[in-house]
């Protein structure tokens, strides 16, 4: 049996109709299903951890990014779940990235049809994120659009441009697979997938089953360097650039000069250390 776990959001416009789709689909073709809806942040976590622990084994995100890293985070042991995203979120970086179909219909279908494989994550202070972990500019970027009054892809360009003319960087010492150094970074991203921020490819050879995990570490820059590095960014060119740091690792652990947030698939996290290894084949992935 198939649980969908769903953001709210998926009740509404668009996304209602793309779950409605979803469901036609398997009564259709008479599978059953249940779909939960969750009602406050975190839910997702609860439901997932609450489902898996009753040996529940066929389990679906339907919503964006957020909503998979907290269903993700919820499975009792992603080894042992056959775990699915359909894609209905704003940046679906993940999803895009793996070669999910964006289609709500065809995200089933290819469920359905298909084989949850072996898929690396990323386990970092304890959490996990199928997608990446990092801190910097990114972080502040989020941390802006929680505040903006402005929605979807538009708010998060916004406060992008903001965070060009404003971020001051992060000192910290890095230490990945036994080697140390000490950077001062606009950007520091341990990336399992290639993409983030709706869209801007971090790491386009990133690949989620290989073993391994991409560590992208961008120097602080100012001025016209900034743009530029924002424009090798959005063409997937970033790691080609003098300033950026790119090593294939399996362990990395990260000491700030003074506390900062991280993200983990767009999520911010407090009070988390940036103490991180890949969890190599550890779950199962319809993809």
């Amino acid at each position: 049996m198939y649980h969908i776990i769903a953001n709210p959001i998926a009740s509404s416009g668009k996304k209602k109709r793309g779950l409605k789709k979803v469901e036609n689909y398997l009564k259709e073709n008479k599978i059953p299903y249940a779909v939960h809806f969750t009602e406050y942040a975190g839910h997702a976590v609860a439901l997932a951890k609450e489902l898996t622990a009753a040996g529940e084994t066929e389990i679906i995100a339907f919503g964006g990014d957020g909503t998979m890293h907290e269903v993700f985070n919820g499975l009792e042991d992603p080894s042992k779940v056959h775990f699915g995203v359909i894609p209905a979120g704003t940046g679906n970086d993940f999803a895009t990235h793996v070669g999910l179909p964006l289609s709500p219909k065809k995200a089933i279908e290819a469920i359905v049809k298909g084989e949850a494989k072996p898929t690396d994550y990323i386990l970092c202070g304890g959490v996990r994120s199928l997608n990446s972990v990092g801190t910097g500019i990114d972080v502040d970027v989020l941390q802006r659009c929680q505040g903006s009054a402005v929605s979807g892809k538009l708010r998060y360009w916004k406060s992008l441009i903001a965070s060009l003319h404003h971020f001051k960087g992060y000192h910290f010492t890095a230490t990945a697979d036994g080697v140390t150094k000490d950077y001062h970074a606009f950007l520091a991203v341990l990336c399992n997938g290639g993409m983030f921020g709706g869209g801007f490819r971090m790491c386009p050879s990133a690949d989620v089953a290989d073993g391994k995990l991409n560590l992208v570490i961008v120097d602080f820059m100012k001025g016209f360097r900034r743009i530029k590095a924002l424009f090798a960014l959005v063409r997937g060119n970033i790691e080609k650039l003098e300033a950026t740091t790119s090593l294939s690792v399996e362990k990395v652990e990260i000491t700030p000069r003074h506390p900062f947030i991280l993200q983990y698939d767009g999520e911010l996290y407090g009070g988390v250390p940036f103490q991180a290894e890949v969890k190599r084949g550890g779950m199962l992935l319809y993809r």
